[in-house]
């Protein structure tokens, strides 16, 4: 019985842990993430001709 109530509690923990992960992350992005986001969305205004060039590099 108590292998089963640890199990379950590490269980819950885990996921406990990982969704505060996720929550946090989500709304304290790093740099890294911020520079993501801000050159893909300058490629997503990018005439096509410009986008595909990457693309010969």
């Amino acid at each position: 019985m108590s292998y089963l109530y640890i199990t379950m509690k590490n269980m819950f923990e885990n996921y406990g842990s990982a969704r505060q992960q996720r929550e946090y992350r989500a709304e304290h992005p790093t740099k890294k993430d911020r520079e993501e986001a801000f050159i893909n969305g300058l490629k997503g205004g990018l005439p096509e001709s410009i986008r595909n060039a990457e693309n010969y590099k």
